[in-house]
């Protein structure tokens, strides 16, 4: 279910930023894209995978060279991002998938990876996979992507990927570079503000609940920056975040 990763997979299967941004919310105007992220939000519910998953919009800032993964790591209260020798990432779990039809079946082509904090993430992490390798809820993300034309764009992401702590009421995420060329940093700020500051910003995750009123699907998002990334996971504070349009 889970395929083998490869650098050159990362490299042909997932788009550059720059190129699919339009699927998200470039110039703030996401509703074009309204329709289809609700049907994948009623997708998502239809088969219970809220809790541990969500929508992504697979696209990469640079390439890897041969023999890296692309590995997240927690250090304090921050996340830091970079290309790791596949020696290095030994330990290092997916969390970011990009579902495709091998040999005429769904599979996971893994593309980003996370070094787990302890063994409760470890743990979190592995339960969240499991979720992800259900054969009918990927036959069904497929066959939505290709009714929508969308296939090789959104992907699949653990919500459990990272464990910082930040308050949704009054803090958000902002990945930014990190020290190196190819390297990003995820640093806990205060949300005040932050709408003022960051005016072009392309929404590259949703995460689905179910409204109690329709019992249809509503999506929040976090939001990324061509070269600051701000991550929302609380509806109350996206940058630009929209109702299901249902």
């Amino acid at each position: 279910m889970i395929l083998a990763f490869s650098t050159s997979s990362f490299n042909s299967l997932v788009h550059d930023f720059h190129d699919v941004r339009h699927y998200g919310d470039s110039k703030k105007e996401l509703r074009h894209m309204c329709p289809v992220l609700n049907k994948f939000g009623d997708l998502f519910l239809a088969h219970g995978k809220e809790k541990h998953l969500f929508l992504c919009l697979t696209h990469r800032h640079f390439q890897l060279k041969d023999g890296e993964k692309k590995v997240a790591k927690q250090e304090s209260n921050e996340i830091h991002i970079k290309p790791l020798p596949e020696n290095e990432a030994a330990s290092s779990i997916p969390y970011m998938f990009l579902p495709i039809k091998a040999d005429g079946k769904p599979g996971l082509v893994p593309l980003e990876y996370v070094i787990p904090s302890d063994d409760q993430h470890k743990a979190e992490l592995e339960e969240a996979i499991e979720a992800a390798c259900d054969e009918v809820f990927l036959e069904a993300f497929a066959e939505l992507a290709k009714q929508e034309k969308v296939e090789r764009i959104y992907g699949i992401s653990l919500k459990c990927r990272y464990n910082l702590a930040c308050d949704e009421d009054t803090e958000t995420t902002l990945e930014m570079p990190g020290a190196g060329p190819r390297s990003l940093v995820v640093k806990v700020m205060k949300a005040e503000g932050l709408k003022d500051t960051f005016r072009d910003v392309t929404t590259v995750g949703w995460y689905f609940t179910k409204d109690k009123h329709s019992s249809k699907s509503l999506f929040n998002t976090f939001c990324d920056h061509p070269n600051i990334c701000v991550h929302h996971g609380c509806y109350n504070h996206c940058i630009h975040c929209l109702h299901s349009s249902h």
